[in-house]
């Protein structure tokens, strides 16, 4: 959008069915195809592509600090924002992981990613090096999961 409120550019690409639409400071607008399979970083001026990346199952983006955390269904992976590269992979472990990560993630002001399965498991993964610092089971299914992450702030594991 212009700032007088006008459509500056559109593309019919980007999905409404995922949560994949995030801004960077560096004028480039992250988005998800509709299967959440191919991550594209789009000129914010006009809506050129950048570069674009197929990944396995993405539903949710967040960005900190240069860097893209595309949250999947039992992963995360941290981008490069200036290439689409892959600089690390996070894969749970499947004995103890729910169906998939459910709720908005959160990033701690410690360098911590927080997420949290179907199953009532809240991990917190290290920013930097892409390794889980701790988990947390509440043993309770829930389909949103924002239970499980309400919890473990209110315990001050999250440092936020």
């Amino acid at each position: 959008m212009n700032p007088d409120g006008t459509l500056k550019w559109k593309k019919l690409s980007i999905s409404d069915d995922y949560e994949g639409h995030v801004i960077s400071e560096e004028g480039k607008v992250f988005t998800l195809d509709k299967n959440g399979s191919i991550l594209s970083a789009l000129s914010q001026e006009d809506g050129s592509v950048i570069w674009s990346r197929s990944y396995s199952s993405i539903y949710k983006l967040i960005y900190s600090n240069n860097i893209l955390y595309a949250i999947g269904g039992r992963s995360v992976r941290a981008i490069d924002i200036s290439n689409g590269n892959q600089i690390w992979f996070y894969q749970g472990e499947s004995s103890t992981w729910g169906f998939y990560y459910n709720t908005a993630p959160l990033i701690t002001s410690s360098g911590l990613l927080l997420v949290t399965a179907n199953n009532g498991l809240s991990e917190a993964i290290d920013l930097s090096s892409g390794t889980r610092v701790w988990s947390h089971d509440s043993k309770a299914y829930s389909k949103h999961g924002n239970s499980s992450i309400s919890e473990i702030i209110q315990i001050g594991r999250a440092h936020v």
